[in-house]
């Protein structure tokens, strides 16, 4: 871990250089081997659970912080994303003689494992049994940060009717779950599409904030810039992809969510990285 930010950088070498990756979260560097976020923002978590993503079940993860709060000044009087410019800059302010020389590349982590995601379903530290029962993952949209996000939001568009924060019965714990059902199913109704874009909408910002600030910060220095994104193919034969909803790809049957983030980041040049695309 180094500087005062939020994160660990790793680099490792490849015919081509030095990658450099920023990861603004929790990190497993070998299996069973985690590296946690910095102690003083755990200590801010503690202080303020709701700095982490909550679930309908009362389950908090503290593997990212949450988007609901991305932009408040909750750490000593900076916000998230402002500690995240900061190191950016002091990265490369104190590397740049290397930037495009030896560092040749810097993928810039966005979310859990540092993914363009929710962290919807529970680390590999927790059990097998606990894994099966949440396999599907749980939307992360209940600590009072996202909550207060999606009031505002409904209040901006004028539906303040809109503004119910649990999705009705939104249970993927079972193959055929209300809100995920294939013929009707929630998420394909007026409301359940609402709640949807909001929800993948505040993740496509988030995308959007970092890919901005990196193209910027790093302009001129030679690096390739590139961006993790999760290929979450479990249960991608039904119509609601129901994975990646709760994820925060609005990618299901009648609408193509990786679409949406290619062209965010190809807006900033941005490299996509993701494995298990075949599947």
């Amino acid at each position: 871990m180094i500087g005062p930010g939020i994160l660990t950088l790793y680099s490792w070498r490849s015919s081509m250089g030095v990658l450099a990756m920023m990861a603004f979260h929790q990190y497993r560097k070998q299996l069973g081997d985690w590296i946690l976020l910095l102690q003083w923002v755990l200590e801010e978590m503690d202080k303020e659970p709701d700095l982490a993503h909550l679930d309908r079940f009362g389950i908090r993860n503290q593997e990212y912080i949450s988007l609901g709060c991305i932009e408040v000044p909750i750490l000593r009087g900076r916000s998230p994303i402002k500690v995240y410019l900061d190191f950016m800059m002091n990265f490369r302010n104190t590397f740049r003689e290397y930037l495009g020389v030896v560092i040749t590349g810097i993928q810039v982590g966005m979310g859990p494992a540092g993914e363009l995601r929710y962290p919807s379903r529970p680390s590999e530290k927790l059990s097998w049994a606990r894994r099966h029962l949440r396999q599907a993952g749980e939307f992360q949209c209940y600590d009072k940060y996202m909550i207060a996000s999606l009031n505002a939001h409904v209040q901006n568009v004028g539906k303040p009717e809109k503004g119910n924060v649990d999705p009705l019965g939104a249970d993927c714990r079972t193959h055929d779950p209300g809100f995920f059902r294939s013929d009707d199913g929630t998420w394909n109704t007026p409301y359940g599409q609402f709640f949807i874009k909001w929800y993948s909408g505040m993740l496509l910002q988030h995308g959007e904030r970092l890919s901005m600030a990196a193209a910027t910060i790093f302009l001129g220095t030679g690096v390739k810039i590139s961006v993790k994104v999760a290929a979450i193919h479990w249960h991608y034969t039904t119509r609601s992809h129901l994975f990646k909803l709760t994820a925060g790809c609005n990618n299901t049957l009648i609408n193509h969510g990786y679409l949406l983030i290619a062209c965010m980041l190809g807006m900033y040049n941005m490299m996509l990285c993701c494995k298990c695309f075949d599947l």
